[in-house]
């Protein structure tokens, strides 16, 4: 048998030898990063999908904290005596010595809810005229809806005060206020320096 064998077969070998193990490691090295981007990209998408959750618990963390720090409430009456409201009208009291959140318009007598929740309301009413047939009526109104009514009744010749309340869940943005349920015009008894005419409310809880 003829066989070639020398140096220079011992060194192809050897070189043969070196690029197996070249080719080997390259592919050893490129499964390993393959891996390890495999697992990166696992990690980078359960990291957005944890961090996207704790931007959610903070919105809605931040959210609960404004609910449950909300403060609304209310006292207003008549900066003239007498008030008077038209038939049917409302009874405008345009003097608001207290208005936390700014949700009561003098202008209009009308209480529009800041949040939805539960809200105490409480009015009271009296007449300004004395005499035969002399009494007004008040009620506490949400939207069109009647929620609590009270009449003052002077025809005994002394002030009687009615006052009535109501304690009512109201959605945001509903429209509370007193009106005149009398078809004809009436005079309240009120003024800065003897608030007897009033009307107030608070929020007790937020939805």
């Amino acid at each position: 048998m003829f066989s070639i064998e020398g140096p220079e077969t011992s060194t192809c070998v050897k070189m043969k030898s070196s690029v197996i193990s070249s080719l080997v490691c390259v592919l050893l090295i490129q499964g390993r990063v393959m891996a390890d981007e495999d697992a990166w990209m696992t990690l980078s998408q359960q990291f957005a999908t944890m961090n996207a959750e704790i931007q959610a618990l903070k919105a809605w963390t931040s959210q609960l904290t404004a609910i449950l720090n909300k403060t609304v409430a209310f006292h207003a009456w008549g900066s003239t005596n007498p008030v008077q409201a038209t038939a049917l009208g409302n009874i405008i009291l345009n003097h608001a010595a207290t208005n936390i959140g700014n949700a009561f318009d003098t202008l209009t007598g009308v209480f529009s809810a800041p949040v939805s929740g539960l809200y105490d309301f409480q009015a009271s009413v009296v007449s300004y005229d004395r005499g035969a047939n002399k009494y007004v009526h008040g009620a506490i109104y949400v939207d069109d809806a009647i929620q609590a009514i009270g009449i003052s009744d002077n025809r005994h010749g002394y002030y009687g005060q009615a006052t009535f309340k109501t304690v009512v869940h109201v959605k945001a943005g509903q429209k509370v206020y007193v009106k005149n349920t009398d078809n004809k015009v009436s005079q309240y008894y009120d003024s800065l320096g003897s608030p007897h005419t009033t009307f107030s409310g608070f929020l007790i809880r937020a939805d």
